[in-house]
């Protein structure tokens, strides 16, 4: 079954609406460069804020911009008593240290979850809100009644986003976690048993129909271009297979965004 995660982002959204209509709450933005696809994103974001009464900001560095600005940039937006939310669209260009300016957003404004503090307490389980790749999983397996409880959960890619956040809450919630990097050997023969695979590589149909066992729940973060067109990391033919399986195109990142705003309320309540 096709997940319908439009459905599941519409229904957090309706409920950030409910949160906001009476307060005013603001996000902003922190791109660097003219990368059409990274603008493409922040825009998708700004329409659902926009479509929920929180307000939105852009911040725009040119591709050239050094550390020191950018960090600038950021500290004015901490300072900003209008703003109740940060991110840093990502990657960030090669001449600027990504962690460095992640850690300069304030911690309670770090909607994104992706500074060195925010990541600490969300591993400590004292953070008011989950990262947005961990809501969205969240999300779409509470539409279904699925527990993570004592499930078997093949993650591909333990990166910053995705693998890394996802890993440290299904272990929290007691599921038995299987990551797998690219020093993994034949990674297909532990992802077959498993009942749940999240995948955030990056790396189109790098997920084949016979490393999936039937009646699996795929989560497909990944995302990548195949003959000009967006492909997710889990092969087509996994769909004939899998229990539930997120769409690419259009899956998990309007749940991701939805989450997204949600943190925005949350961490000005």
């Amino acid at each position: 079954m096709i997940i319908n995660c439009r459905f599941i982002a519409d229904r957090i959204l309706e409920k950030v609406r409910a949160e906001a209509e009476s307060r005013s709450l603001s996000l902003a933005s922190v791109l660097v460069g003219d990368d059409e696809r990274l603008r493409k994103f922040v825009e998708l974001k700004r329409k659902a804020a926009e479509s929920v009464g929180i307000g939105f900001k852009s911040m725009l560095l040119p591709a050239d911009a050094s550390q020191e600005d950018l960090e600038k940039e950021i500290i004015i937006l901490n300072n900003d008593s209008s703003v109740g939310g940060i991110f840093v669209e990502l990657p960030l260009p090669s001449q600027l240290l990504s962690q460095k300016a992640l850690d300069t957003v304030a911690v309670e404004k770090d909607v994104d979850v992706l500074s060195t503090q925010a990541k600490e307490l969300f591993r400590q389980n004292k953070s008011k809100i989950l990262p947005p790749t961990v809501a969205a999983a969240k999300a779409i397996l509470e539409e279904f009644n699925i527990a993570p409880n004592s499930k078997k959960v093949a993650i591909f890619g333990m990166g910053n986003l995705v693998g890394e956040p996802a890993s440290t809450w299904f272990k929290a919630n007691g599921a038995e976690v299987f990551e797998i990097d690219e020093f993994t050997k034949e990674p297909g023969t532990i992802s077959i048993g498993a009942d749940i695979i999240i995948a955030g590589v990056g790396k189109p149909g790098l997920i084949k129909s016979d490393m999936v066992k039937s009646g699996a729940v795929v989560i497909d973060f990944g995302y990548g271009l195949v003959n000009g067109k967006t492909a997710g990391d889990v092969d087509a033919d996994v769909a004939a297979k899998a229990g539930l399986i997120t769409p690419v195109p259009g899956g998990v990142g309007s749940v991701m965004i939805a989450a997204l705003l949600e943190n925005v309320v949350m961490l000005n309540k």
